[in-house]
């Protein structure tokens, strides 16, 4: 690491959370840093959300997408540019009208994970969000 290095190390800062909701992709097609006409289910749902729809979501959807967030919080146990990239993902029109969901991105994962940020960010039930880096 250079001084230079050092330095703009040092001026960058963290997000003081990261509130992601954790989805599992229904079109593996669909890049998860892009939402267009996504539809997705939440880790803890069986409902397929189309994630670029603005409107009401119904008590059994907010509920899934509520036991599908997470909350990360420095320090963060990975590199710098996935923070930035997951801090960088979009929060989807299906969010927008939620109290509570406003504030978080959404993390679209095929079932082999996604590249994201120079790591490979995949769920695994009993283990949670696991980022392996490049």
């Amino acid at each position: 690491m250079t001084q230079d290095d050092r330095g703009r190390a040092a001026d960058r800062v963290e997000p003081a959370e990261l509130r992601l909701v954790i989805l599992l992709a229904d079109d593996v097609t669909e890049p998860a840093t892009r939402i267009g006409e996504q539809s997705a289910t939440p880790l803890a749902g069986d409902t397929p959300l189309v994630l670029h729809r603005f409107g009401e979501l119904t008590e059994e959807m907010e509920t899934a997408l509520w036991n599908s967030s997470l909350r990360l919080t420095p320090p963060y146990e990975f590199s710098a540019a996935v923070v930035d990239a997951l801090a960088e993902l979009p929060t989807p029109a299906a969010f927008v009208d939620s109290g509570w969901l406003g504030g978080y991105r959404a993390l679209v994962l095929p079932p082999d994970g996604v590249a994201i940020g120079g790591a490979r960010v995949r769920y695994e039930k009993g283990l949670g969000l696991l980022v392996r880096e490049y």
